[in-house]
């Protein structure tokens, strides 16, 4: 359970940063950081399946 709050504080930190990046550099420079939550989220779902 410590690792899901810890990826998902990761994620929305990740999220944030992109958001604020965006605004600078634009959608196309900072779309990575967005897919690296995306990719945190599924790591959290995969985690939860295996776990039950």
């Amino acid at each position: 359970m410590k690792l899901h709050s810890i990826l998902l504080s990761v994620a929305v930190a990740f999220i944030l940063i992109a958001i604020h990046q965006s605004f600078y550099y634009g959608i196309q420079k900072s779309y990575w950081l967005f897919m690296i939550p995306g990719f945190i989220w599924l790591w959290i779902q995969y985690r939860k399946r295996s776990n039950s």
